[in-house]
Order: C-alpha cells, then sequence, then structure tokens
C-alpha cells in the first residue's frame, strides 16, 4: 500500500492523522505487522465500540494476484477483494449488508460469506467500495479490526488505496451517491449522466435514448444498459461516444428502460438513476389467416391463425351467408368461435378483423373458403372413442360426424369381435354416450355407430378398440415378519385379472393403524413400531375392471421388540496424502452394533470454524459394521474437517465430535 496515498475521514472530518473521536471513543491506527503479509491494525480502549459504514476508493492493476480482507476483525470480514482463478470479486460475509460499487447498491448474501461476483473492476481506474452492515445488533465491529492484510497461505499484490472513511452513522443509498458524486472528480472519473430520455413509438422496434453529459472530467464513451423485461428478463450493452443510442430490436409485448454509466482512461462511472417509467413494445398487425369452416350438426365452427407481427388484443369476425353479411361477432379474445343460426341449402363463409393498440382501426383478412349448411342430406359416420369400464359397467361415447344432422343412433356391442347387442339412442340431437351392463369377466369388448335422419343412414365408424373387464381375485397374504423397526409384508396374487395395484391395511393390536395404497409389488413395509404391540396385515387387488375382495387376516400376530440404535462414534483424526484426504474413526461403547456410518464433510476457504459449509456431495454413507476410514480426493488450498454419525436398524447415533482442521497444500 503506498502510505503518501492514504487518509481518513470520520463522520464530516477530513484529517491527515492517525487519531479520530467516534461517540466519544478513541480510535489509533498505527503499523503492526501481522505474519508474512502484514498490514494496519485499528484499537481502542472502550469495549462497545462500533462503526457503522465503511467507504473506500481503491485501484487495482489489470492482472493483479490475489488479496484477502481489505477490512476484517476475529468474527466478520466487513469486505474482500481476490482473484481465484483470474475472475476479480469483491465480497463480504456480512450476510443482509449493502455493498456498493461506484454507487451501484448489492444484497450480500447467503450468510456465511459465499463469494459474489459484484464488479469487474481490475484495469478500471479508480472505484468507490461501501459497506453498510444490517444493523448494529447484528454486526457490531469488535476491535481490534485488520486492516489491508493476507494470511500467509493467500498470495498479495499491489494495490492503491486512495481514501478510507469510518462513518458513525448508516448511509443510505442516496448518501452514497452523493459522496460518490462528490469526490469522483479527484481521480479523473466522470460523474454519472444526468436526464435521461426514451421513446418507443407505438408499432415501433427502436427504443431512443438520450442523456446529459457527464459533469466532472470529460468522459471518452458511454455504457449504456438496456434491461428487456417480459417473459425472459435480459440486459443488453452498449458502448457508445455521444450522448443518444438506439436499440432496434424491441420485442412485441415486452417493456423497457435503461441506465447510462460515463466511461475514461481514469475508470467508470456508476450507473445512473435508471430512466422510468419503462415503455412497452407493441409492434403493428398483419392480417389473420382464416381456415376453412366447418359445419358439425347445425353449428359452424370458425378459427383463424394470428399474422405475424404484433400481438393481438382481441378480433372481430364477419359471418357471411352467400354473398350476405349475416352478423358481425366482436371483442373476441382467442381465436376460434362458433355460430348456430343457420339456414338450409345456404353457403356461408367469415371474416376476421385484429385489433391491438398499435392497430386501433384493425386489419381484416380475406374473405375463407365457403361451406354449404344441408339438413336434407344424411349423416356422415360418427368417430367412436377409446370405451372405458366402472366395475361391470360398459361406457361407450362418439363424436357426431359432418353432413347431415342424425335423430337417431345406432351402437353394435361386440364381445371378443362377436355380435352381443345392438341399441339405440334417439333425440333432436341424440345424446352421443351409451353404457351396457353386465360384462362378462375376460370379455374384449367394442362397438361401432351408424347415423340416421331422414334421408338416410351413415356408412359404419370404425370399430373401436378394446376394453376387458377381468377384475383380480383376493391376494394371500405371507406370515408378516419384524427388520429391524419395519414391519415386513409379503403376499402372492390371486386369480382373475392382473392387478395394477394392491391396498395393503396394517392393524396394531387389532386396529387399523395405517392404509398403504398404490403399491405395485408383492412386498411392502411399514414404521415406526410401538414397542411390545402386536401386528397384522390384510390387503385388496385392484386393476381398471375392479377391486377385489379383502384377504383374509393372518394370525397369530406378530410382537415388535425394539433394540436401540449405537453410540457415538470416536474420531481418530484427519490426514492427507497429496490431495486425498483420509478420515478416521472407531465405534463408540455401548448401544447396539452398527451396521454402517455416515460421514459429513466439511470445507472452508480459511481457518475459522464458521465458516465451514458442507461440501456439495456430503453426507457419504458405508454400509459395513467394520468400517474406520474413508478417503475423499479434495482440492488444494481449502481447509476440512468431518463428523461421523453411526446407524442400525433401531436408528441412528448422536453425531460425534468434529475431527481437527486441516489444509491441503498447494503443490
Amino acid at each position: 500500500m503506498r502510505q503518501d496515498l492514504f487518509q481518513i475521514t470520520v463522520g464530516a472530518n477530513n484529517q491527515n492523522v492517525f487519531t479520530y473521536d467516534i461517540s466519544n471513543s478513541y480510535l489509533t491506527l498505527y503499523n503492526n505487522p501481522l505474519g508474512a503479509s502484514g498490514g494496519l491494525q485499528i484499537t481502542t480502549a472502550p469495549t462497545n465500540a462500533y462503526l457503522k459504514t465503511i467507504e473506500m476508493w481503491i485501484r487495482v492493476p489489470t492482472a493483479p494476484g490475489r488479496i484477502s480482507y481489505l477490512f476484517d476483525n476475529s468474527t466478520h470480514t466487513a469486505i474482500w477483494y481476490a482473484t481465484p482463478s483470474g475472475n476479480d470479486v469483491i465480497g463480504s460475509f456480512w450476510a443482509n449488508s449493502v455493498l456498493y460499487i461506484n454507487g451501484d447498491a448489492y444484497t450480500v448474501t447467503p450468510a456465511g460469506g459465499t463469494p459474489k461476483v459484484f464488479s469487474k473492476i481490475a484495469g478500471n481506474g479508480w472505484a468507490q467500495i461501501v459497506i453498510v452492515p444490517d444493523t448494529e445488533t447484528v454486526y457490531q465491529l469488535p476491535f481490534p479490526m485488520y486492516f489491508f492484510y493476507s494470511s500467509s497461505s493467500i498470495y498479495t499484490t499491489t494495490l492503491d488505496i486512495a481514501e478510507v472513511s469510518f462513518y458513525n452513522t448508516y448511509l443510505t443509498s442516496t448518501q452514497v451517491r452523493t459522496q460518490y458524486s462528490s469526490k469522483v472528480s479527484r481521480y479523473g472519473i466522470p460523474d454519472m449522466p444526468t436526464s435521461l430520455t426514451a421513446s418507443l413509438a407505438s408499432g415501433s422496434s427502436t427504443l431512443s435514448m438520450g442523456w446529459s453529459a457527464s459533469a466532472g472530467p470529460t468522459p471518452t464513451g458511454y455504457i449504456v444498459y438496456i434491461y428487456e423485461v417480459g417473459t425472459v428478463n435480459t440486459t443488453y450493452t452498449q458502448t457508445v461516444s455521444g450522448t443518444t443510442s438506439t436499440y432496434t430490436s424491441c420485442l412485441d409485448s415486452y417493456s423497457y428502460y435503461f441506465a447510462v454509466s460515463a466511461i475514461n482512461a481514469s475508470g467508470r462511472s456508476g450507473q445512473s438513476t435508471p430512466y422510468s417509467p419503462s415503455l412497452s413494445c407493441t409492434l403493428a398487425l398483419t392480417a389473420p389467416v382464416p381456415n376453412a369452416p366447418t359445419i358439425t350438426g347445425s353449428t359452424l365452427t370458425m378459427t383463424w391463425t394470428a399474422g405475424a407481427g404484433g400481438t393481438p388484443t382481441s378480433y372481430d369476425v364477419e359471418i357471411y351467408e352467400g354473398a350476405t353479411l349475416k352478423t358481425t361477432q366482436t371483442s373476441i379474445t382467442g381465436t376460434s368461435t362458433t355460430y348456430s343460426s343457420l339456414t338450409n341449402g345456404q353457403i356461408y363463409k367469415f371474416k376476421v378483423r385484429a385489433y391491438n393498440v398499435a392497430t386501433p382501426s384493425g386489419i381484416i383478412s380475406s374473405l375463407s373458403s365457403g361451406i354449404t349448411y344441408n339438413t336434407n342430406s344424411p349423416p356422415d359416420a360418427p368417430t367412436v372413442n377409446a370405451p372405458t369400464n366402472s366395475g361391470s359397467t360398459l361406457t361407450m361415447t362418439w363424436t357426431i360426424g359432418t353432413g347431415g344432422l342424425p335423430t337417431q343412433y345406432d351402437i353394435y356391442v361386440l364381445g371378443n369381435g362377436s355380435a352381443v347387442t345392438q341399441l339405440t339412442v334417439t333425440g333432436s340431437p341424440p345424446t352421443t354416450t351409451k353404457t351396457y351392463s353386465p360384462m362378462t369377466g375376460g370379455v374384449a369388448y367394442s362397438f361401432y355407430v351408424t347415423a340416421t335422419n331422414t334421408s338416410g343412414t351413415s356408412s359404419a365408424s370404425s370399430t373401436s378398440s378394446t376394453v376387458t373387464y377381468n377384475p383380480p381375485l383376493a391376494p394371500t397374504p405371507d406370515l408378516p415378519t419384524i427388520v429391524g423397526t419395519s414391519l415386513s409384508m409379503t403376499w402372492t396374487a390371486g386369480g382373475g385379472g392382473t392387478p395394477t395395484y394392491y391396498t395393503v391395511y396394517v392393524l396394531e393390536n387389532l386396529n387399523l393403524v395405517a392404509t398403504l395404497d398404490n403399491i405395485t409389488g408383492l412386498s411392502t413395509t411399514y414404521s415406526p413400531l410401538v414397542n411390545g404391540a402386536f401386528y397384522a396385515f390384510y390387503l385388496t387387488a385392484t386393476n381398471s375392471s375392479g377391486t377385489s375382495s379383502s384377504s383374509s387376516t393372518i394370525n397369530p400376530n406378530i410382537q415388535y421388540t425394539a433394540g436401540s440404535p449405537p453410540s457415538a462414534p470416536t474420531v481418530g483424526g484427519i490426514s492427507n496424502s497429496g490431495t486425498t484426504l483420509t478420515l478416521r474413526w472407531s465405534a463408540g461403547a455401548g448401544g447396539d452394533t452398527p451396521t454402517g456410518f455416515i460421514i459429513h464433510l466439511y470445507s472452508s476457504a480459511v481457518a475459522k470454524t464458521n465458516s465451514f459449509v458442507e461440501i456439495g456431495s456430503s453426507p457419504f454413507t458405508i454400509a459395513s459394521p467394520t468400517a474406520i476410514s474413508y478417503s475423499y480426493v479434495g482440492t488444494a488450498g481449502l481447509y476440512y474437517r468431518f463428523y461421523v454419525v453411526a446407524y442400525n436398524d433401531s436408528g441412528n447415533s448422536s453425531s460425534s465430535s468434529f475431527s481437527s482442521i486441516i489444509q491441503i497444500p498447494f503443490s
């Protein structure tokens, strides 16, 4: 750090000295080497002193090494800067605090210090960094505080510090941006642009943007941030040299707003206050495309496809009988409609007019093709649906064909392909469903239909698919057994149809305690069991044809006598060979014998117990009662520790204590 660049500001003061009064507490800043890296330490006599806001101006070289804590105490890291894997990031361990970079706010989440990429600042000149804690009661800053240092395991680099300010109040976002604007010119950086303007004309896909030139040092250009809000939210950036820009790819029904940063050789300003309100893009319409109309019974059905371009908000449909406009249906929001006041022998056509904000007068389609309504013609063949059954009742449905309107349907029921019976439905119009019962077990039923009116009878429909009535018979249960802390139940299928699933009823001391449904195999288990209680079960089988009668209940009942879980293991230690960790433990004394062990492995970038988090692939389960070690390939530079839990059929032990901490060194 360059000492000649360093100065401290407390509250409204700005002095090149090292002693300051904050709420009647005195802070002293002095050189105090820490390990191999060195740094500065802040101490205070009172035990309850704390700071409420920290501000600093830093300049980072284009390709720095790694720096650990910019401001830290033994519990909370306020601000840190590092370049892991060449990706420079700024972060904080103050969960729910607010981190500002050049006046732009970022909320720090989650707790525990997980790094967040907040800004690319390397090689971009001077930057203002501000941290405001969540509350002083949660994040008081107990002293001593360490300022600009690295632990001996992290590489150091050059970092210019021009100014550090400690405040005894929580700065608001407005105050932070005011501080930024009042100081930014010191470092040759232009101020944030102001007076943003924007326009997006109805029917246009071009967003026009403008702003006033930045105050202070002269900018060499501007970065424009275009925010697109819709089904997918996207941010686009442009770099321009003047104070206007356009974006020509706005999407229909999406909203847009923007912000601007000024840039020059000294750095980049924070983003301006975004333009408000956002502007909506509404593109002009093209004509819809009508599909061929159809007539079902006495109903005309009309459908169409929206044209390219903008999204219609409503449609009007003009319905023609011959060459005469018969009626107009308005304010239709979908892409179909129907009309039922048809005249025998007439030809029907239609047009569609689409509307939206950009096309307020609407745009109309061409005239559709025509279709003739003729009640004197015989009906066309119906279309059959797949038959279903509920128990021994067969249900058959179909849809009306085109042509004349039927007054009668004849339904031909088939069993295994041979005629069973003929059923009739009449009406004006008749219903399109019919039932038949009782079905005979094991027979595959299907059907076909004809439609009739005064002009004649249609050809027969195709024959439907088949459905078979074949319910399962009651299954036969086996004697239940106790396995660990669970009741194990098995059975064999009965005769009749193949079951789709079983329903098992569990009895505890002859009282029903559980119903286990949708079991597709021939076994299941139930837990938890009550020590000393007697258990039995019975079950039913179900398929699409129905449910069997209940099975018998197996006697005698079986009694559950509880065991005990194992005691907690003892951690033996953690060691490494290269990046391979070896974790060791021994089974605890007391309790029943374990059947396996569960290992919970934690890692951290620093050797602080409160910063360790469980690795993503943990825990690891070893199903062996004699296991005493486990190997894991870790990452160089990280710290590790672990604990172990034993288990058996009666449950899990309590956790062992944590192992000691080990670091895998860099090779």
